[in-house]
């Protein structure tokens, strides 16, 4: 898979002097694997900040994001999606315990499951590896 990446930026103040600063929320998929970072620099007293994360990235990240550019979803074409191969691609992605993968294939197979475009281009991307018929697309933008 490629990299993926989608970034929103955000101003906000610092947490030293409290002047302005500005910097971008970012969401990626390298080597098959979600990540993220928040980058920033104020300009009142210079400190710039690179967080570069592993793994699904904070509800405030995703949120920008999310605000953004809106939802994604996926959902199950065919046969719809059953058994042990969709709950691993759940844990595998976002490290859910069982009862939040069922959660999350339950959603896959009646109304779809909602993310980020990247959580939703790598879950689609897994579920296709692993047998299971998907089609995604992105939902409206959120109204702030």
């Amino acid at each position: 898979m490629e990299l993926t990446v989608q970034a929103a930026e955000f101003e906000a103040e610092c947490t030293s002097c409290r002047h302005p600063c500005s910097g971008w929320a970012v969401q990626l998929i390298s080597r098959g694997r979600l990540g993220w970072e928040l980058n920033w620099s104020c300009f009142g007293c210079g400190i710039e900040a690179d967080d570069v994360n592993s793994g699904p990235a904070p509800e405030d990240i995703r949120g920008r994001l999310i605000e953004r550019y809106g939802r994604a979803h996926v959902r199950v074409g065919g046969t719809g999606a059953h058994g042990g191969r969709v709950l691993k691609v759940f844990r595998d992605v976002f490290g859910w315990s069982v009862q939040d993968a069922k959660q999350a294939a339950t959603e896959l197979n009646t109304t779809g499951w909602h993310g980020t475009q990247v959580e939703v281009s790598l879950v689609a991307h897994l579920l296709q590896e692993s047998g299971v018929e998907v089609t995604d697309g992105e939902d409206e933008q959120l109204s702030g």
